[in-house]
């Protein structure tokens, strides 16, 4: 974690997508305090949107769709978001999570596929939730220790998932 004034960088931020099998170089969401930031073209403009106004909770990751820029997902400490229209608007698809997650969640990755997930890292480790039926949340595998999820890798290629964790490494 870097601070610059009173904001501290996490990695909150993901550039460079596709959209039907075209490249989009200039894409970008940022989370910016418990704000996110998004650029859709090259040199276009800058949005910003609150996905959640009554909360000053900080954007702590987020990601895109790797098949379709305009569907991304953010976390903060406790709530996850998904916007479907380039960052206009944002919804709230937390569902069960807080209740089986622990108290914080830290990172999110998509994993694309025929059926397609979301997986979040959090406090009591590793949870997804099928694209088909976003805010319904699974604990991932059964014989991962309940250890602190900082950062989660998807590799496509490879179809592998790895988990960053505090204390028993990935």
């Amino acid at each position: 974690v870097t601070s610059i004034g009173s904001y501290s960088l996490l990695d909150a931020v993901v550039y460079g997508g596709y959209q039907s099998g075209v490249p989009n170089e200039g894409v970008f969401y940022a989370g910016v305090g418990d704000d996110i930031s998004v650029r859709t073209t090259t040199g276009g403009a800058v949005s910003t949107v609150d996905p959640d106004p009554g909360s000053s909770d900080s954007i702590v990751d987020v990601v895109m769709n790797s098949n379709d820029w305009s569907n991304a997902f953010a976390v903060d400490g406790n709530q996850v978001f998904q916007t479907t229209n380039s960052g206009i608007s944002w919804s709230d698809i937390t569902g069960n999570l807080m209740s089986i997650a622990g108290e914080a969640l830290q990172t999110v990755e998509y994993i694309a596929g025929p059926v397609g997930a979301l997986v979040v890292g959090a406090n009591f480790g590793v949870f997804t939730s099928l694209m088909s039926a976003l805010g319904t949340w699974t604990e991932v595998g059964s014989s991962l220790p309940n250890a602190l999820v900082y950062d989660l890798e998807y590799n496509a290629a490879d179809d592998v998932l790895v988990a960053g964790t505090l204390g028993r490494g990935a």
